[in-house]
């Protein structure tokens, strides 16, 4: 095949697929302009797992050159896998949505007064867990990265992620995950009952989830929460309807200041800050995927399950840290720098590591079937703060199969803590009611 055809065939395929994605999607019941779990799940596959691509193809960012990424080969495979993924996770998706439609049409009800004790209760539970886990660590990166100390920062950053002593994905589900929850079901409640109690959780909450998002020096969390509050406004005033010019304006401002932590981290320009912005955004999590299919068989057999959760030690295999062994054959310098790095990418550069092009064929389907029967159970319940925050938490949870491993949703330990902390909220608040504060009344 000469080199203009293969270039022909990868433009047409590229430009042709988001036609027949909207296409299928609008005679099936997803409504992509329309805020719930599936639309935002696929919506985050299609911006972070394939606008990237044609820049990679035709080797625009040059940070990603840098870094070996230029055989067009590879690339284009790498489209077809991101076609197809993408297609069979919004088939799984529509199949799960016909079945179980739901109802989100309803106006939403108030938090109870026991449903709002019990969510300052479990705020108050992740502020021990936030007190526990600063005092276990040496210095927060933040500090360093207003200093201006970048390699200190980063180094810190590692020992406070990758490298933490300690059990962190136990404290990084109450501190990134939990109290994110508590957050957004806060605002929610605040939209719809603006009483003083309510504003004073939120306003806690806010601040305490901003600084544990940003306390690490990473560039993106902070604004990812702040995106959550926009889209938990838009669910609870608007039931879900974007406004476009709201929407613009906010990833103009996401833009803005992520660019400008750049500057004060890195000490770069704002031109600088923002090429790197624009390369993270739409090369940074699929790039990792060209390595995942270079590394996979040729330099290593496939894994065929060995790096998926292994709990408790019952299955006959010690667990292969799959992004920290790419991280380490893309860039070895790094361990002598002293930082633990990772190469997380889409959710199917794991099952391709895994069982190859087979598993990237069957897998997806499933994993999009999931994701639309957790979303059609919370929509089940009656429209509430508490399910509303909920379903934001939710759907920028699996929007991360954009940039995470399938493993990670195999056994869901962040989905299990998080959905039983918010039963908590729910079913220990109506208690409160029947027992506590209707007997105050008497």
């Amino acid at each position: 095949m000469t080199d203009a055809l293969a270039i022909t065939l990868f433009l047409a395929c590229y430009f042709l697929f988001p036609v027949v994605l909207v296409v299928f999607l609008r005679n099936s019941s997803i409504d992509i302009f329309r805020f719930d779990v599936e639309s935002f799940s696929i919506a985050n596959l299609f911006i972070f797992s394939y606008v990237g691509i044609l820049f990679l193809y035709f080797g625009l960012d040059i940070l990603r050159v840098s870094m070996g990424i230029h055989d067009r080969v590879t690339l284009s495979i790498l489209l077809a896998c991101s076609i197809w993924a993408i297609t069979a996770v919004s088939a799984g998706m529509a199949v799960a949505r016909v079945a179980f439609p739901g109802d989100v049409s309803s106006a939403p009800r108030p938090l109870s007064d026991g449903q709002c004790l019990a969510l300052a209760i479990l705020l108050a539970v992740c502020c021990v867990v936030l007190f526990r886990y600063v005092g276990q660590i040496d210095r927060i990166a933040l500090l360093s990265a207003l200093q201006g100390d970048a390699a200190a920062a980063a180094r810190e950053r590692s020992m406070m992620t990758n490298d933490f002593p300690g059990r962190y994905h136990w404290y990084s589900v109450f501190l990134h995950h939990v109290l994110w929850c508590v957050a957004t079901i806060s605002f929610s409640s605040v939209l719809i009952s603006q009483n003083r109690y309510n504003i004073i959780l939120f306003l806690l909450s806010f601040f305490i989830m901003i600084f544990t998002a940003s306390m690490s020096a990473q560039k993106s969390p902070p604004v990812i929460f702040m995106i959550s509050i926009l889209l938990t406004y838009i669910l609870t005033r608007r039931n879900g309807i974007y406004g476009g010019i709201n929407i613009i304006s906010y990833i103009l401002f996401s833009i803005i200041v992520v660019s400008f932590m750049y500057v004060l981290v890195y000490g770069i320009s704002i031109n600088s800050a923002l090429v790197r912005v624009m390369s993270r955004t739409f090369t940074g999590q699929i790039s990792p995927v060209y390595f995942y299919l270079t590394y996979f068989p040729d330099h290593h057999e496939y894994l065929l399950g060995r790096s998926f959760p292994n709990p408790g030690g019952l299955l006959p295999h010690e667990p292969y840290r799959l992004t920290l062994e790419i991280m380490n054959w893309i860039a070895p310098q790094n361990a002598g720098r002293g930082v633990v790095g990772s190469a997380p990418t889409v959710f199917w550069g794991e099952i391709y590591a895994n069982f190859g092009y087979w598993g990237v064929a069957i897998v997806p389907f499933f994993v999009g079937l999931w994701v639309g029967l957790v979303a059609a159970a919370a929509r089940l319940f009656p429209r509430s703060p508490i399910t509303i925050g909920f379903s934001v938490w939710l759907a920028f949870h699996f929007a991360t199969l954009a940039s995470t491993g399938v493993s990670a949703f195999i056994f869901d330990f962040r989905l299990a803590i998080v959905g039983f902390f918010v039963a908590f909220v729910a079913v220990s608040g109506l208690l409160l009611d029947r027992f506590y504060f209707r007997r105050r009344e008497v």
